[in-house]
């Protein structure tokens, strides 16, 4: 709560800086850029929090400038970045809030400028990570929403994309970990289906990918937290299915 504070404290300050100075000097870019910036953070403060109204107040208004500074220079790849990512802490908010239509509309307009970054430029391995996490979370909501096969095609394609992701730079932790989400969703949706082969198959291949990545960081708490998940689904899986069996 205490660093949750200070870095309120120091966030506000550079807000105050950055909105002076965007408002001496409108035309330039890079204060503006700077002051959506300060919006951003404050508003990842506040979903952190819980204040998930705060959240999308500073977000709103970091989005506002992003579409500005977007539309003005459509080739500058930075305003284009910076715009789905607004979209996509946007659909985040609408997603935990379970308002799947408001997600998937934040989400589809992020997907559409991650698609385009991606294919401009194929060897910009955080532009095909966008793109990978794009499909992802479009998969997160047709899930929420009950539309399997569409989760499961978004899922795919999120698959397919970390395999270009990971092959392009592979040496990355979180590149590596990143097919073990897309593997989790389409286990899971699997084993729902009683598909126990399919949820097998998905949950393997996560828990070896999460296993992989535990052994080279072992301190990291999230990867000990995914190999903790997949033995934990796969036993659930194993005793689901003997339960069935008798």
């Amino acid at each position: 709560a205490g660093d949750a504070a200070a870095a309120r404290d120091w966030y506000t300050q550079g807000l105050e800086i950055a909105r002076r100075l965007a408002q001496a000097d409108p035309a330039n870019v890079q204060f503006q850029r700077d002051l959506s910036i300060s919006y951003e953070r404050l508003g990842d403060l506040a979903r952190a929090a819980g204040d998930a109204a705060a959240a999308r107040d500073w977000y709103t208004q970091g989005l506002e400038i992003r579409r500005r500074l977007a539309q003005a220079d459509p080739a500058n790849v930075d305003f284009q970045r910076d715009l789905s990512i607004s979209y996509e802490r946007l659909g985040d908010l609408a997603r935990a809030a379970g308002d799947a239509a408001a997600a998937r509309t934040w989400y589809t307009q992020g997907l559409q400028i991650a698609q385009r970054l991606a294919q401009a430029d194929p060897a910009n391995v955080d532009f095909q990570r966008d793109l990978s996490i794009s499909y992802e979370r479009l998969g997160d909501v047709a899930r929420l929403d009950g539309d399997l096969p569409t989760a499961i095609d978004y899922y795919t394609r999120s698959l397919q994309n970390w395999e270009r992701v990971i092959a392009m730079n592979p040496i990355d932790l979180l590149n590596q970990r990143g097919p073990c989400i897309p593997h989790g969703r389409l286990g899971d949706i699997a084993r729902k289906s009683g598909d126990v082969d399919a949820a097998r198959r998905h949950f393997v291949a996560a828990l070896e990918i999460a296993e992989r990545v535990h052994a080279v960081d072992p301190t990291n708490a999230m990867f000990a937290a995914d190999v903790q998940r997949y033995r934990r689904w796969l036993a659930e899986l194993g005793a689901n299915n003997a339960q069935d069996g008798e």
